[in-house]
């Protein structure tokens, strides 16, 4: 469902100009994401799963944030 948005938003506005290459990154970055907050979930202690989630999290933000700004 993610991917479609910008899908969308790419049909209503000449200012969405993603290539193959920049949804292969997105779909990379989420399933990634994904599978590190699942793996995290296994974690022991409840506040050590927390920290790891939140980790994740802000790895993937920093990530779409470098993402965003490359040429």
């Amino acid at each position: 469902m993610l991917l479609l948005l910008p899908a969308i938003a790419a049909l209503f506005t000449s200012q969405m100009r993603w290539g193959a290459e920049d949804f292969a990154a997105l779909a990379v970055l989420l399933l990634g994401t994904g599978l590190l907050i699942e793996g995290a979930r296994r974690i022991g202690p409840a506040w050590t799963r927390g920290a790891a989630i939140a980790a994740v999290l802000g790895l993937a933000v920093l990530v779409w944030a470098l993402l965003a700004t490359a040429d």
